[in-house]
């Protein structure tokens, strides 16, 4: 797949459930954490997280058949935060 393949743009609601479970994939494959660390962070509430990305600038990069294959997420304020 060609990068100019990618379309990026705001998650919507019907997004949440991909994002949360590709988060939730991605953190389990972090080989740089340890198998407990991993266990531990992946174990986020899906309704605090799914409030956080409806809440923040949560956006996605989406491949053919509108396949979520990335999410980045922020919000600015008192605490900038990024992930």
């Amino acid at each position: 797949m060609a990068v100019s393949d990618l379309k990026v743009r705001s998650l919507r609601d019907e997004n949440m459930e991909a994002s949360l479970v590709l988060c939730r994939e991605s953190i389990m494959h972090a080989t740089h954490y340890s198998r407990e660390q991993r266990q531990a962070w992946a174990a986020f509430d899906d309704d605090d997280w799914g409030a956080r990305l409806t809440q923040q600038r949560s956006w996605g990069a989406f491949g053919a058949g509108d396949v979520l294959l990335g999410v980045a997420s922020w919000r600015t304020g008192d605490s900038d935060e990024a992930w």
